[in-house]
């Protein structure tokens, strides 16, 4: 379900920023994966962050 997936994305944010999860590419892929291709961040200074 989509909900789920949603609910697992945030958990792994919250873990990632608060440091409780491994800083590793392996670990991050659960969350790239789920990106579209054409995923940004926009940060608030205006700068773009493309993570894939």
């Amino acid at each position: 379900m989509f909900f789920d997936e949603v609910i697992k994305l945030h958990r792994f944010i919250q873990d990632w920023m608060n440091g409780s999860a491994p800083k590793t590419a392996k670990a991050f892929s659960c969350f790239s994966d789920a990106l579209d291709t054409d995923f940004v961040i926009v940060h608030l200074e205006r700068k773009c962050i493309v993570l894939l």
